[in-house]
């Protein structure tokens, strides 16, 4: 589905509060009698819902004013969480802070509360703040660059939908599942012996699924480097999605960085998150600069915004620019990239999605202008939800 919007960020935020709250439940009446329980047990309970309607309000407000979100929002709502806490411990304990023992107990029932819950929130909140997106993933394989010149240049785009890894809820598919769908994938690509490939929604880390999709497909496929740009991380050091786009190369690269787009949520809601991979590509001595892209899928009006963005990154270079545009050749993004007489390629190419019954091309792969489309086409696979895109473009002489 490209629109619909689903704050499925929230969830996990609201579970982690729950928890805390669902323990001071239990853990209050046997702290102190049942009546002054009683009278905490609403407000423990209300810290769920309250914290993720604060989350959203300040998120989206901080949004509006800067078109970013902050990364230390968790922390400043974990903060205002341990406050409402140690308010209502306060009152619970207030008429007995006098006695020892209670006070002894106080600090029990407290730590047996707050305790996991900090350290998990702390290790989720560090993993937001202290990882540092913008810069992209960069490696190499054990196969040497091609060097030699470049008369017709192939490049596939290919969004992954993860290689279906994460499959709702809490459900995730085995790391045999997924090599499986990547090795269709891998497949579909060498059929088409592309010098590059463009990934959208294509997974480095995936829970309990222990499979780095960029670097398996990279060996697959026989590439020389691959750059990662980061879309959202979402989850504690050790147990997390990575998601993001990817670039695999034939050709000597090099990783620029990764910008983030307007509209995002990636702290509330990561999955809705969106950012550009840039990177640069050696073409016949010469480097190209090369974007990996999804653009936004659930509001035009925003995926308009992010085509602008880009374009102004472009300037008057030239470029390829290649993956998920989630648009259809009809829409403003798409009639917004011909316009700028900047590409050339199949705007008006054959559907792309769904990959079982094709009914709308949102995936693309746009070439400076200087350049001449050879050939595209759509291969048939079924490793994602998207098809592949192959074009093949003939360079100009230096």
């Amino acid at each position: 589905m490209r629109f619909g919007r689903v704050p499925a960020g929230y969830v996990p935020l609201a579970i982690l509060i729950g928890a805390a709250s669902q323990l001071g439940l239990f853990l209050a009446p046997l702290a102190a009698g049942r009546g002054q329980a009683r009278r905490i047990v609403v407000g423990l309970l209300m810290l769920p819902a309250a914290a993720v309607v604060a989350l959203a309000l300040l998120d989206r407000a901080l949004l509006l004013v800067t078109g970013l979100s902050a990364p230390w929002l968790p922390a400043a709502v974990l903060g205002w969480g341990v406050l409402v806490y140690a308010l209502a411990y306060v009152q619970l304990f207030g008429e007995r802070l006098a006695a020892w023992a209670t006070l002894k107990r106080a600090w029990l029932a407290a730590g047996l509360t707050l305790g996991p819950v900090l350290i998990l929130a702390a290790l989720f909140v560090g993993n937001i703040v202290f990882h540092s997106w913008s810069r992209p993933g960069y490696a190499t394989t054990a196969v040497a660059p091609l060097t030699g010149p470049v008369t017709e240049l192939r490049v596939v785009a290919f969004n992954l939908a993860k290689a279906y890894a994460y499959r709702g809820r809490l459900r995730f598919s085995t790391a045999e599942q997924v090599r499986r769908r990547l090795d269709e994938a891998a497949s579909a690509i060498n059929a088409e012996r592309p010098h590059l490939v463009f990934l959208s929604e294509v997974n480095v880390e995936s829970g309990p699924c222990p499979v780095d999709q960029v670097a398996y497909l990279a060996r697959k496929t026989g590439m020389h480097a691959y750059a990662f740009g980061e879309n959202y991380n979402w989850g504690l050091p050790f147990y997390r999605i990575r998601s993001g786009n990817a670039l695999l190369s034939r050709l000597p690269l090099r990783a620029v960085e990764t910008m983030q787009l307007r509209g995002a949520w990636p702290v509330l809601w990561p999955v809705g998150n969106r950012r550009v991979l840039w990177a640069d590509v050696q073409v016949n001595g010469r480097w190209l600069l090369a974007g990996s892209i999804r653009n936004d899928s659930y509001d035009l009006r925003n995926n308009a915004r992010q085509v602008e963005q880009i374009l102004d990154y472009v300037g008057g270079r030239p470029a390829l620019l290649a993956g998920d545009f989630n648009a259809t050749s009809k829409d403003p993004p798409i009639r917004r990239l011909r316009q700028a007489g900047q590409f050339c390629g199949a705007f008006d190419g054959p559907p792309t999605f769904h990959a079982a019954h094709p009914t709308e091309c949102l995936d693309f792969i746009f070439a400076p202008a200087a350049w001449r489309l050879v050939e595209h086409r759509v291969p048939e696979c079924r490793a994602s939800d998207h098809r592949p895109v192959f074009s093949s473009f003939a360079l100009p002489r230096p």
